[in-house]
């Protein structure tokens, strides 16, 4: 007969501590989660002005980055005719989605959300034909515009490139 086989204590304090190893591991990845969706959300956003600044460029139709800060959303939209001033107040269909290019912040990330937008008056600021920022009315920004995050992280389109760029606290 064979004698009943069990486990040894150093065994059971293996698989223990792996098992605390590997706890912890997760959830130290799963509280980080949100700050991963946070940072994604604002490198989307500044994909999304660097397209409407290429799309001004290209069609030579000025583009409007229209953030509402109380309905958590933005928009961009372009002038209906090139140099007429006219932008029709309508989202641009998105390249991809063929869906009105109008985004809600809780969509990107639930925790953040965007708290100013200052440089231009309101919170609308656009790119002319050459790419340059501007205010709704179609005159050049007096400064650089900065999109500020709840978390502190601005988004900042700079007043003589147009290019923008995360700043992080």
């Amino acid at each position: 007969m064979n004698p009943a086989r069990a486990f040894t204590i150093v065994e059971l304090v293996l698989v223990i501590t792996v098992s605390v190893i590997l706890s912890a591991v997760a959830i130290g990845g799963l509280l980080g989660y949100d700050s991963w969706r946070s940072a994604a959300a604002v490198k989307r956003i500044q994909a999304d002005l660097l397209y409407a600044r290429q799309l001004a460029m290209q069609s030579q139709r000025r583009t409007l980055c229209v953030f509402d800060t109380g309905a958590q959303t933005y928009a961009l939209q372009q002038e209906a005719t090139p140099g007429s001033g006219a932008v029709t107040g309508a989202a641009l269909t998105h390249p991809l989605t063929e869906a009105n290019w109008s985004v809600a912040m809780s969509g990107l990330s639930a925790s953040l959300t965007v708290s100013s937008v200052s440089g231009a008056s309101g919170n609308t600021f656009g790119f002319d034909a050459n790419g340059m920022p501007i205010e709704s009315t179609g005159a050049a920004v007096s400064g650089d515009v900065d999109v500020t995050f709840s978390d502190g992280v601005k988004l900042r389109v700079a007043q003589h490139t147009g290019i923008a760029e995360i700043i992080r606290p």
